[in-house]
């Protein structure tokens, strides 16, 4: 079965709306029926989609130059010298290349 991270209930009537969410990934997890308020059906959105969004983003931020950022602002904690770091995966001697390797497991 499939982690699920949020979950939305919407009126049997709201087709525009279970539409959309069924088409970006979203799953159907139940269909409930009331005599006083009709159908409902649940939504859920797994684990799997969030994650690709993420990475989505986190590309993003990338293109637009932050990995860089980033790599300055983990070097200063880090203790590094930024001009050293190799981002490229070619060494890992300094924690920040340490780092950047496992973001690169992660986010690649």
């Amino acid at each position: 079965m499939e982690h699920i991270l949020q979950t939305k209930r919407f009126h049997d009537s709201e087709t525009k709306a279970i539409n959309e969410h069924l088409s970006s990934g979203w799953v159907l997890l139940e269909t409930s029926r009331s005599s006083e308020e009709g159908s409902f059906i649940l939504l859920g959105k797994p684990t799997i989609v969030v994650i690709s969004e993420l990475k989505s983003i986190i590309r993003d931020y990338e293109d637009a130059g932050l990995k860089l950022h980033l790599a300055k602002h983990m070097a200063d904690k880090f203790g590094d010298d930024h001009t050293d770091v190799d981002l490229t995966g070619r060494s890992s001697a300094l924690k920040t290349e340490k780092y950047f390797s496992r973001y690169r497991e992660i986010v690649d």
